[in-house]
């Protein structure tokens, strides 16, 4: 192969790497922009998380609800079933409705979405303890972490059946910048 050929393969390769990088941004923007946000509420979250400058671990209200019947129970209980059996599940949906602030509010863990009106399904994964729904971190800038202590709750959005992380917000949901 010719040197100008390789030069040419160089060049095609680099242009598709920044056209799908500036795709990926563009869609990202596009979900901070989005009117079907919601908040989730943060419990308390692990303080050597934000020693670490660049991250912190996030916790939500609706996790420490679903890890409680997951652990409690060891087995997950769906009120819909007609025979009320259990249902064994490491995959599911953590079923929440918003309050009049946009809030998730846990209302109960289902193994399946159903087309019942008002309910949001988010997606989780659990090993029997912990519960994964993918908004788990949340990055900043090295040095900013202090600031960070006061959120109260993240702003989300749904994409498919993941959650996608906007931004955090303090008590009177106003972003932290």
């Amino acid at each position: 192969m010719s040197n100008n050929v390789k030069k040419i393969l160089i060049i095609v390769n680099v242009i598709i790497l920044f056209v799908i990088t500036g795709f990926s941004a563009m869609k990202e923007e596009g979900y901070k922009k989005s009117d079907n946000y919601f908040y989730l509420e943060l419990t308390p979250v692990d303080p050597r998380s934000l020693l670490q400058g660049d991250y912190m671990t996030l916790n939500y209200d609706i996790m420490d609800k679903a890890q409680e019947i997951i652990y409690n129970n060891g087995i997950i209980y769906d009120s819909k079933d007609e025979n009320n059996k259990f249902l064994n599940m490491r995959k599911g949906y953590i079923v929440v409705q918003l309050d009049e602030n946009k809030v998730a509010k846990f209302v109960k863990l289902s193994k399946e979405k159903t087309d019942e009106k008002g309910l949001i399904y988010i997606a989780f994964k659990s090993d029997g303890f912990n519960v994964d729904i993918n908004a788990n971190s949340y990055l900043f800038q090295e040095g900013t972490g202090k600031k960070y202590e006061e959120a109260c709750y993240s702003k989300v959005v749904l994409v498919g059946n993941n959650l996608r992380l906007i931004d955090l917000r303090d008590k009177d949901f106003k972003e932290i910048k």
